[in-house]
């Protein structure tokens, strides 16, 4: 038994070779796969919701598989047989990244000077 932290971190030691696996009929915006992308974790998900979304698109069609028993498996030993990259973000996600980290700079900017305009 694992915690998400423990999870991430079994599944991203260094030559493990090991493979997150989320075989999902339905899913929205699963958080997995970016711990995934952001632990540097290679893993295969099913093209279902939003998850293609949270990928960039050029690695899309490596990362996911129709939601099929089939599909699943040839998915695997491609993996298997060919290896797979971790995936990148999708580059919408990194600009957010950037703004999100701006906007708390401004908050704690704004907190030490109040009142006074930030220099850019």
């Amino acid at each position: 038994d694992m915690d998400s932290r423990q999870a991430v971190q079994y599944l991203a030691e260094e030559g493990s070779g090991r493979v997150a696996i989320m075989p999902s009929l339905i899913d929205n915006s699963p958080f997995t796969v970016m711990e995934c992308i952001t632990a540097g974790i290679p893993f295969l998900a099913s093209r279902v919701g939003g998850i293609p979304e949270l990928i960039h698109p050029d690695d899309v069609s490596n990362t996911t598989f129709i939601p099929d028993v089939r599909r699943l498996a040839d998915a695997l030993v491609t993996v298997l047989t060919s290896g797979i990259k971790v995936a990148r973000p999708a580059s919408y996600l990194i600009n957010y990244k950037d703004a999100w980290v701006r906007w708390h700079q401004q908050i704690v900017y704004d907190h030490h000077h109040p009142g006074q305009p930030q220099q850019t």
